[in-house]
């Protein structure tokens, strides 16, 4: 089964779903009260066979949405579920090798896919990795009774690096195979550092957000555990902040939900953004 989770997808949605309509018996669309046009399109994929779709009244979130799936893939008695973005299209056969993988090694719990243009040239089949992101990620489902569920209080960013960290705590590895491969965007939109060598990616000021809060609670929770990851993950931020103030199109907005984000993770404040959280924060 899989469970694709969807917020103004439009066509993006479609997209998804179709892909991947042939490759597994069972798609469950969770929609987090999406806007009309988006709602009018999910209402015909709800007519295809194996296609059922679950509408929120308001945006709960990722972690929320897919413990939906999570739960729907218990009481239909599948053993695996594969979590997908709405922004993600499978490649053809991209299950197919997610199962001959495990064929070969059914002691496999956690499996991501191969999205990223620059890890094409791998000659490993299956390779252990430190994460796998929610889209593309197959689990079977006795994961989720040893680490429990997704977190919904991340709302956004960082819950699957939360999830795969409660993965790798428990004993379990997560694997990528190479062959299982899908288009996957990263933010907005991206563009090219020159100086970096690397991608800057747009996002929203209330994704910033998100992003910053949200590391600040991983660190409170895995840094002792995995200083790799520590490390890693905070120099990333350092260098998306400054590529923020310097390629950002809501430089100095994005620089101030920051600011809300780490205040709102030192008050303890976790969930969704709303505006009546701003009052007596950073004047936006």
């Amino acid at each position: 089964m899989a469970v694709v989770v969807s917020f103004n997808g439009g066509y993006k949605t479609l997209d998804t779903i179709n892909a991947l309509l042939e490759q597994v018996g069972h798609i469950h669309v969770v929609d987090n009260a999406s806007d009309p046009e988006s709602a009018s399109i999910l209402e015909r994929v709800a007519e295809r066979p194996g296609v059922d779709i679950t509408r929120l009244s308001e945006n709960r979130g990722v972690g929320f949405a897919l413990n939906i799936g999570v739960g729907i893939a218990r009481e239909c008695g599948y053993s695996w579920l594969l979590t997908m973005d709405q922004d993600s299209i499978a490649d053809p056969g991209m299950v197919q090798a997610f199962v001959t993988a495990v064929d070969a090694n059914p002691s496999m719990h956690c499996l991501a896919s191969l999205y990223s243009v620059k890890d094409s040239g791998s000659d490993e089949a299956v390779r252990k990795v430190g994460y796998a992101i929610t889209s593309g990620n197959l689990v079977r489902m006795d994961v989720y009774d040893k680490v429990g569920l997704y977190d919904e209080s991340l709302f956004v960013d960082g819950v699957d690096f939360d999830f795969s960290l409660r993965v790798r705590s428990s004993g379990m590895r997560i694997y990528q195979v190479t062959a299982a491969r899908m288009q996957h965007a990263l933010g907005d939109r991206v563009c090219n550092v020159p100086v970096l060598g690397r991608f800057h990616t747009y996002h929203t000021p209330v994704r910033r957000y998100y992003m910053y809060r949200n590391h600040l609670y991983l660190l409170e929770r895995y840094a002792l555990r995995f200083p790799g990851f520590a490390v890693r993950s905070t120099v990333a931020h350092v260098v998306y902040l400054f590529t923020t103030l310097l390629l950002g199109e809501q430089r100095l907005r994005s620089l101030r939900y920051i600011c809300r984000g780490v205040v709102h993770y030192i008050r303890d404040i976790s969930g969704p953004f709303t505006q009546d959280r701003v009052c007596g924060d950073i004047s936006g």
